[in-house]
């Protein structure tokens, strides 16, 4: 039997021939990738109300005021999806031609679940401001402006069934 003796020094000699002899390893030199979108705005939206009934009125020689009937605190929602910051105001008249007649008055008394700036007003064919944002809170798009109507029938209002068309504008900015 062969006896095979290899010396230390001449395996360690060969390992370090063959450490020096590999390339260094370096690591992937960095790339770099953009991820682009373009995000664009969308409007600001007011849902449709539909109609508010009020009460029926009848006349006793006294001025009387209305209540709606259903729902009792009829609500604009509004959406506010332009992913912007700036504000933005809603404005309310009769349409022309459209008012209610008889010499009633719809007096609108508005609150909202953002804050703002809720004023109230008696309808009138000029568009008039009844609610005021002046910072929007892009986590908050959504807005519920309750209007507390009610309609003031004056003693001498003339019997008859009465409609008024009502236009919703809600504009970017302040109001002028």
């Amino acid at each position: 039997m062969k006896k095979i003796i290899v010396s230390t020094a001449l395996l360690g000699g060969l390992m370090g021939t063959a450490l020096f002899l590999q390339s260094p390893v370096h690591a992937a030199e960095n790339n770099k990738t953009n991820a682009n979108i373009t995000v664009s705005g969308g409007g600001l939206t007011i849902d449709e109300l539909g109609e508010i009934n009020f009460e029926s009125i009848t006349l006793n020689g006294q001025q009387q005021t209305a209540k709606p009937t259903a729902p009792k605190t009829p609500a604009l929602s509004i959406h506010d999806y332009r992913g912007k910051t700036t504000g933005w105001y809603l404005q309310a008249n009769y349409e022309t031609d459209k008012a209610l007649g008889g010499g009633m008055t719809l007096h609108v008394n508005p609150s909202s679940d953002q804050g703002g700036t809720a004023t109230p007003i008696d309808m009138g064919t000029d568009a008039a401001t009844i609610y005021t944002l002046t910072t929007a809170d892009l986590s908050k798009p959504d807005t519920t402006l309750t209007l507390d109507p009610s309609i003031l029938v004056p003693k001498n209002t003339p019997a008859a069934s009465y409609t008024a068309t009502i236009i919703w504008n809600a504009v970017e900015g302040a109001p002028a």
